[in-house]
């Protein structure tokens, strides 16, 4: 039960801006475009690293 308070929980607001939210406000549709791509570039990267080691420590069973 501890988990599920600590799961709804809500943290403080933080006034403010961060760099993050501030991307998020003012950067163009283009900029934005370019930034998820590359991300998921590099997350589908990091998946297929982690696919490839699971079937290599599958293969040596």
């Amino acid at each position: 039960m501890k988990f599920f308070k600590l799961l709804t929980k809500k943290e403080p607001v933080v006034r403010g801006s961060s760099e993050f939210s501030r991307f998020f406000r003012e950067a163009s549709s283009r900029e934005k475009k370019k930034v998820f791509m590359e991300v998921a570039r590099k997350a589908s990267a990091d998946q297929r690293k982690v696919i490839e080691s699971a079937r290599a420590i599958g293969e040596s069973r």
